[in-house]
């Protein structure tokens, strides 16, 4: 029989089972006390890199410590007053109101200690609201992994799941306000965790801590001691004393008590939700563009009232629920270059939302008592007044990423540059630390210096702390060396060596080593099909490259997330576009003409140009062709590439013969991702998927994605793209077109 009870430990791990990248390294001076300082420059895929700085004591064992902290993810504890900063160097602890100013946690893993970094994009890490516990997704691969929770203060980790599909874009949990329970989501169903159960040691197992069907999508807190789970057409409000009722039986029970009945079903894969802090009222986003405002009465059927129909390529980033009960909502874009707008919906007054006409927004952060609104733009942060959207004042801080309020009257702002502490009335500013520098080396005296935005800051090594020196002019740094009377330094293929003077031998700092490189085939041919109409793979050798392909042949569904995740890598790719699409979904067709991805065919109808019930010849496929090419002009004023399959990728000698006379290139593929119903194959879920695609890709290789619901699949590989992008990065590949697939290698 199976215990109900089962605590699992972890010891800290230091080897990453994920291939690993390279920052690059830039020397940047060398004191007269030994003391090197350099930095490191990488970033996220898809945005601008950052330089992190680095000193290492070779008179002390080379030890390294951090001195600029980027937040590529960041958030504020009250509780401790501490801000956590994850980046790809670390997970970091900042103490706002103490001389113990930062600390980094040991259990994540660490560029200082394990001399490699991300390619992709980071995985995120779930902190408890009171900064007491972390949940890190711990990778067995490149596509599952394991749930650890760890304690911010130390200690072993408690293996909370395995088996765990990876979570790039969002937390892979979903806290309590109050830090006493967790949810995540694993095949398909929401599980629970008690820190209180943990603290006693007697977390049961999972069987026992089943809380019902869903995704995270399907579960919202609006305070501590109200849950609100969605499910089909039904809400039901669950209090936490409710969360352990259902999962001890052997069928579990419905938990809580209905809130309301909504007259269309939720799907976790596609919707989302936001009921209101009293549980009076729902916002459902049905489809990504529907928005609708439910009324709710238990037990009863919801009462539609406003409805908003967003712009097709729109992407809502935030939703505020005031106190008076009118909202607040951020929709930002897929579209490169479009700027996110603002609407505003007060039920009592009206049954629309309102555009509010304030440009440059990224994102906004409301004041705990709700008389400040903070709208974060590139160039700083607007406090507007929320009743009336007027601004108060204008705090200049450039490039701002997150805000957090600390009081009614001061906030944090973790920008690109640096991260302080801020009054609402703009007054005592006071910084925390550097998030990266322009510029870094010793003065005369030999104090360690940075420039960064026009300013500059002296590092102290004993408290690490940044202090603005208030010395912007006459010599600021001395002129850089890298020899002292005990050590040369120097870079070595990206690679710091340390050479000694007074004696023999060399060591190198952050170093690790060299794994096995790809062992490629020695033909350098493009493909070993000697037909030229036919592409199915590029080059094996040279470099790492592969050729992501969308294929749209009918409904356009996941579409929008799909743009916005090539937008947020900043990728290129190919779409092959089908009629049926076209007259479908003309916004959709328009919007990916102007997305500046390479288009190409995917003939005028969905059929089976091999179907021997149909008379399909090279004039019926040339008129097809012909067809789709003036369809998708009509519809975008845009031509298509020249290059096309057909339909599920069958191939005939018609097919080939019209390829020519079109003087089309006809694109197959050597990875089949099996993202689509097939007869008589058992479906497998897409991260098994995934897992496939990543064990047979090659350089070279063309890797098929299908836009839209084909047949009954419980899961889309549209939906896990950031698992497969990251996949490659972290594999060393470079994400192209077609058409750059076929260039020789530069």
């Amino acid at each position: 029989m199976k215990s109900a009870f089962v605590l699992i430990t972890y010891t800290l791990i230091t080897a990453s089972v994920l291939p690993a990248a390279e920052p690059h390294i830039t020397l940047s001076d060398l004191s007269e006390e030994n003391r090197l300082i350099f930095t490191a420059e990488a970033g996220p895929p898809g945005q601008e890199s950052y330089r992190t700085l680095f000193s290492s004591d070779l008179s002390d064992n080379d030890e390294i410590q951090t001195c600029t902290f980027y937040p590529e993810r960041s958030r504020y504890f009250p509780a401790t007053a501490e801000l956590e900063i994850q980046n790809r160097f670390g997970l970091y602890r900042i103490a706002v109101d103490s001389s113990e100013k930062i600390r980094q946690l040991d259990f994540h893993p660490s560029y200082i200690r394990d001399a490699e970094i991300s390619a992709g994009r980071i995985l995120p890490v779930s902190s408890s609201p009171d900064g007491k516990w972390i949940l890190e997704q711990e990778p067995d691969g490149p596509v599952k992994g394991r749930l650890v929770l760890y304690r911010s203060s130390g200690g072993a980790g408690i293996e909370i799941c395995s088996n765990q599909v990876l979570e790039y874009r969002d937390s892979p949990a979903l806290w309590s306000p109050d830090s006493r329970y967790f949810l995540y989501t694993r095949n398909g169903i929401l599980y629970y965790v008690s820190t209180r159960q943990l603290e006693n040691g007697r977390l049961p197992d999972e069987s026992y801590r089943e809380f019902g069907e869903g995704e995270l999508s399907s579960v919202r807190w609006t305070g501590s001691d109200a849950l609100y789970y969605l499910k089909e057409s039904e809400l039901r409000l669950v209090r936490p004393s409710e969360i352990f009722t259902s999962s001890f039986y052997d069928e579990p029970l419905p938990v809580g008590s209905t809130a309301g009945i909504l007259p269309v079903e939720f799907d976790p894969d596609f919707d989302s939700f936001w009921p209101a802090p009293g549980g009076d009222a729902v916002i459902l986003l049905k489809g990504e563009r529907n928005l609708f405002y439910f009324s709710l009465n238990p037990g009863e059927s919801a009462v539609t009232l406003p409805f908003l129909l967003l712009p097709e390529e729109s992407v809502v980033e935030e939703l505020w629920w005031r106190s008076s009960g009118d909202i607040i909502l951020l929709a930002g874009s897929s579209r490169r270059g479009t700027d996110a707008v603002l609407y505003r919906l007060n039920p009592l007054e009206g049954t629309f939302f309102r555009e509010l006409k304030i440009e440059g927004i990224n994102r906004f952060v409301p004041s705990p008592h709700r008389d400040y609104l903070a709208l974060l733009k590139s160039s700083g942060v607007s406090l507007v007044n929320p009743e009336t959207m007027e601004e108060v004042i204008f705090i200049d801080h450039p490039e701002p990423r997150d805000l957090f309020w600390m009081s009614p009257s001061r906030f944090l702002i973790a920008g690109s540059r640096r991260i302080e502490l801020v009054n609402t009335d703009g007054s005592g500013r006071e910084l925390l630390c550097l998030s990266q520098v322009e510029k870094s080396g010793f003065d005369a005296r030999g104090k360690l210096r940075a420039s960064s935005s026009g300013k500059i800051y002296d590092w102290d090594f004993n408290l690490r702390h940044w202090t603005s020196s208030g010395e912007g002019n006459g010599e600021v740094f001395r002129e850089p060396v890298f020899e002292t009377r005990e050590n040369r330094v120097y870079l070595e293929e990206n690679v710091i060596v340390v050479r000694t003077v007074l004696g023999f031998g060399n060591r190198r700092i952050l170093h690790r080593e060299e794994t096995e490189p790809l062992s490629l085939p020695e033909s350098a041919d493009f493909q070993e099909e000697a037909d030229n109409r036919i592409l199915f793979h590029g080059s094996r050798t040279g470099k790492k490259r592969v050729a992501l392909v969308f294929n749209a042949p009918e409904g356009n569904e996941g579409l929008n997330d799909v743009l916005r995740t090539l937008k947020d890598y900043s990728l290129r790719v190919t779409f092959f576009i089908g009629g049926d699409f076209i007259r479908r979904n003309p916004e959709s067709t328009r919007i990916l003409a102007e997305s500046g991805h390479e288009t190409g065919s995917l003939f005028y109808t969905c059929i089976d140009l091999t179907d021997i019930r149909y008379r399909i010849d090279k004039n019926f496929i040339v008129r097809g062709l012909g067809r789709n090419e003036d369809s998708f002009f009509r519809e975008t004023g845009s031509e298509v590439s020249t290059i096309w399959h057909a339909p599920w990728y069958v191939i005939s000698p018609s097919i080939l013969e019209a390829t020519e006379d079109m003087n089309y290139l006809y694109i197959g593929r050597d990875v089949d991702s099996r993202d689509r119903p097939v007869p008589g194959d058992s479906q497998r879920h897409v991260p098994e998927l995934i897992e496939s695609i990543l064990e047979r890709v090659q350089p070279g290789s063309i890797i098929p994605v299908q836009i839209g619901r084909s047949g009954e699949r419980e899961d889309y590989l549209f939906q896990n793209l950031d698992l497969l992008i990251n996949g490659l990065l972290n594999e060393g590949y470079e994400i192209v077109t077609v058409h750059e697939l076929r260039e020789p290698d530069r």
